[in-house]
């Protein structure tokens, strides 16, 4: 019986160390929280970019996972020469937030690139935030 004891709370340690905390994205205050620290992205309103390689809504890179949120959608006559429609959402901004070990930092504003919430980024978005 003290050796069954014994290998729970083995198990129960290690399926504990290895979890990982959760980032939450508040679209209606376009706020970030991962455990107790709380940021506020520089864009509003805003929403979290999928992902469409993965069940998940981040790049992961080693430890690093890299999230985008696009900014407000832009009007259509700014969005001309892109084939996308008011439904897209597509905005001209968007922020990435980086998660690192447990730390929670923000990227710059960036524009001049279409985000669609729904229609998933290129690899070389996310890529261009783990030298930043």
């Amino acid at each position: 019986m003290k050796v069954k004891l014994l290998l729970l709370g083995m198990i129960l340690l290690l399926s504990c160390s290895t979890a990982k905390s959760a980032l939450y994205v508040n679209s209606e205050s376009c706020t970030v929280k991962l455990n107790n620290t709380e940021k506020k992205l520089l864009i509003t309103p805003c929403s979290l970019v999928k992902v469409h390689d993965n069940l998940l809504n981040f790049k992961k890179y080693g430890e690093t996972e890299v999230y985008i949120i696009s900014g407000a959608p832009s009007p259509l006559d700014k969005l001309s020469r892109w084939s996308v429609t008011k439904e897209d959402n597509c905005s001209l901004e968007y922020q990435a937030v980086i998660v690192n070990n447990e730390t929670l930092s923000l990227s710059k504003v960036k524009d001049k690139t279409l985000v669609c919430p729904n229609l998933g980024l290129d690899e070389k978005v996310y890529r261009q935030f783990l030298s930043d």
